[in-house]
């Protein structure tokens, strides 16, 4: 989100994914956020729910980009190409009419006709980190309750249009 709003975009949408999983309800609280930092209306910006499936997710865009949107955030990257498919079976172009912005960096993000603009989860730290308090459970008997967030990286490729030219 931040990134969008940074390149100028104010008419967002919101592709989520499953409203029942944990990491849905923290993207969700991180682009509200974001949104407000930038002094956004979060009640503006519509969204949707992919469930974490192209098909659902195809449906969902098309339910989104009746609100005349300049860019989708997707709470994955699947999610992402699914929001590419739907918007050119509308006869819309990313980034040239609608930019999108994934999660994951999926393999597939930066191969083909799509270079998805996307963040990336240090999953080597991820499972360093859980295999510490795995461990430290099985040798110590220590539960480990903590939260433990890691840094996210932002992975710029090809699907996010500069909108600040546009708006002056």
């Amino acid at each position: 989100m931040k990134y969008l709003l940074e390149n100028g975009h104010r008419k967002i949408g919101v592709l989520e994914g499953d409203p029942s999983f944990a990491s849905n309800k923290n993207r969700h609280e991180g682009w509200i956020k974001a949104a407000k930092a930038f002094g956004v209306d979060t009640a503006s910006i519509p969204y949707e729910y992919g469930y974490y499936s192209y098909n659902q997710s195809m449906e969902a865009v098309k339910k989104l980009l009746n609100y005349d949107l300049s860019a989708i955030l997707c709470f994955n990257d699947e999610m992402a190409f699914a929001a590419k498919a739907a918007a050119g079976e509308l006869g819309l172009q990313v980034p040239e009419d609608v930019s999108l912005v994934g999660f994951d960096n999926w393999n597939m993000s930066a191969y083909g006709n799509m270079k998805l603009t996307t963040v990336e989860r240090n999953m080597g730290e991820l499972a360093k980190e859980g295999t510490r308090v795995l461990l430290r459970q099985l040798e110590d008997g220590i539960i480990d309750h903590r939260r433990i967030y890691l840094d996210n990286k932002l992975i710029v490729r090809e699907t996010v249009k500069d909108m600040r030219e546009i708006s002056r």
